[in-house]
């Protein structure tokens, strides 16, 4: 990202303000907000880009079989127990290393943690939730619909209180959505350019209904609740993040 691990670089957020217009900036903007909030939505948009389908869970489990296979191979090579006996093996391990793992064992550890993982990946509820809370919206609504108005408004700009505002053509907030994804897209987050239209889809979308059905894998009401549980405390977790100050030496800001 540039700036080192920042999203945006001192400069860019400089255009990003003066875009948004000196009448719709807060008087005292704090940059270090609007930089802590704005490297938590492309986290957060990174994650969803992962999460939205099923393929990427999918891939790093076929990585992992594949894997497994090898090891499954490797450890039917060392059946001979004059080369892979394990006493032999100890004989020779670092016993500085408390764990004294033996040819044999390693490959024996890698097959039951694979195992382990792969089951974890494909079945684990918690998972699989963290997964889900990231596909009630396409990555580019969550980013554009959902986070960026919350920061936007957080960090005190005007004229984003409504659904209404965020989403008219020519608003300080579209403004702001249009200078982002173009910073966004010089360091490669975003893969292409977006027309406002898009922007303007993404704040109707999120905005009704909250969550949309076709997207969730339950008819359960529970889930929908569950879902629209999520999204609100992913927004106040953006809000905390950008209201978090950090104290320096002796207690000083």
């Amino acid at each position: 990202m540039a700036d080192g691990n920042k999203a945006i670089s001192p400069a860019a957020l400089n255009r990003l303000l003066k875009g948004v217009g000196k009448e719709h900036c807060p008087a005292n903007a704090d940059r270090d907000a609007i930089v802590r909030g704005l490297d938590q939505c492309i986290e957060w948009y990174e994650e969803a880009k992962k999460c939205s389908t099923n393929k990427y869970l999918t891939s790093q489990i076929k990585q992992l079989r594949i894997v497994r296979a090898r090891a499954k191979r490797l450890q039917q090579l060392m059946k001979d127990d004059d080369v892979w006996d394990n006493k032999f093996w100890q004989h020779r391990a670092d016993h500085a290393d408390p764990r004294q793992l033996t040819p044999r064992l390693a490959v024996h550890s890698i097959l039951s943690t694979i195992d382990r993982e792969v089951a974890q990946r494909g079945f684990d509820p918690e998972s699989r939730y963290y997964q889900l809370t990231f596909q009630a919206h396409n990555p580019l609504e969550l980013l554009f619909g959902d986070w960026l108005p919350v920061l936007y408004n957080e960090a005190g700009f005007l004229g984003g209180t409504s659904v209404e505002m965020l989403a008219s053509k020519n608003g300080p907030y579209m403004r702001f959505a249009k200078l982002v994804a173009k910073e966004l897209f010089q360091i490669k987050v975003l893969g292409r350019p977006y027309a406002v239209g898009s922007f303007i889809k993404a704040v109707n979308n999120v905005a009704s209904p909250p969550i949309s059905r076709r997207r969730i894998w339950s008819d359960d009401p529970g889930d929908l609740e569950f879902f629209q549980w999520a999204a609100e405390n992913r927004r106040d977790e953006l809000r905390s993040i950008m209201a978090y100050l950090e104290i320096g030496p002796a207690g000083q800001n």
